[in-house]
C-alpha cells in the first residue's frame, strides 16, 4: 500500500510531474485518435470484464463453486480468491484517496467514478480475479491443460489498454493497477496456499490382509520326518 501511494505521489509531484505527464498525455491522445466504432466496442467489452459488478459477481460464483463442489475441502482456495479480490480493492480505495490524480483531459467514453485516476481499479481487479484463477489452475490443477490457463494473464493487459483507449487512465495508472493486483495475489498466495499440497486424487489404501495370512502353516511332509 505504501509502495503504491509513494509511486502515485512521485508521478504526480513537481519535477517528475513536469515531464512524465507530457509523455503520458501523448500516448493517451494517440490512443484516443485511434478511436472508431469497432475499437470502441472492443474496449467496452474488455472494460466490462473488469467492472465492479462483473468482478464481484464472478468472484462470488467461483468461491461458492470451490466450496460446494469440494464439500468444503477447498476452503483455502476459495479464501485465496476472495481475499485477493477484496484486498486489492481495499488498497485501491486507500491509495486513490492519498494520490487524488485527475483523469486525462480527453473525452471519456465511460462515466468517471468519484475515485481518482491512480491506480486503475479495473486493472487491479482483473489481475486479482483472472490472475488468481491462473494461479489456482497452474498450482492446483492436473494435466497439461492447466498450462493453457496462461491466456488468463492476457486479460489484465488488454483491460489496461482499453482503459487508456477510453480516456480513463494514464499508462502509469495501469502500471499501478498491475502492481496492486500482483502484490495482493502474492501476499494471499504466500499466506494461504504456498505451504499447501496441490489438488490430488489419493489412491485408495490397500486392504489389510486377513488375519490367517500371518499364521504358521502346518508342517509339510519333509518337516514331519525331522
Amino acid at each position: 500500500m505504501a509502495l503504491l501511494a509513494g509511486l502515485g505521489l512521485a508521478v504526480t509531484s513537481e519535477g517528475v510531474g513536469d515531464r512524465l505527464p507530457s509523455a503520458e498525455e501523448r500516448i493517451v491522445h494517440a490512443m484516443v485518435a485511434s478511436r472508431g466504432a469497432g475499437a470502441d466496442t472492443v474496449s467496452d467489452w474488455l472494460s466490462t470484464l473488469a467492472r465492479t459488478e462483473t468482478v464481484v459477481g464472478l468472484t462470488l460464483v467461483l468461491v461458492a463453486a470451490l466450496l460446494l463442489l469440494s464439500g468444503g475441502r477447498r476452503w483455502r482456495e476459495a479464501l485465496f480468491l476472495g481475499a485477493a479480490v477484496a484486498g486489492q480493492s481495499a488498497v485501491f480505495l486507500v491509495v486513490t484517496a492519498c494520490v487524488e490524480r485527475p483523469r486525462p483531459d480527453v473525452p471519456h467514453l465511460d462515466m468517471a467514478p468519484p475515485t481518482s485516476s491512480f491506480p486503475s481499479g479495473h486493472v487491479g481487479a482483473s489481475v486479482a480475479l483472472y490472475g488468481g484463477l491462473f494461479v489456482l489452475a497452474l498450482t492446483r490443477g492436473r494435466g497439461p491443460w492447466r498450462y493453457a490457463s496462461v491466456v488468463l494473464l492476457l486479460i489484465p493487459a488488454a483491460v489496461g489498454l482499453s482503459r487508456i483507449h477510453r480516456g480513463m487512465h494514464y499508462p502509469t495508472d495501469v502500471v499501478g493497477g498491475l502492481l496492486n493486483g500482483g502484490l495482493t495475489l502474492l501476499v494471499a498466495y504466500a499466506v494461504l496456499l504456498a505451504a499447501r499440497r496441490p489438488f490430488e486424487v489419493r489412491a485408495p489404501r490397500p486392504l489389510a490382509p486377513p488375519p490367517h495370512a500371518y499364521t504358521s502353516r502346518p508342517p509339510g511332509p519333509q518337516q514331519e520326518g525331522r
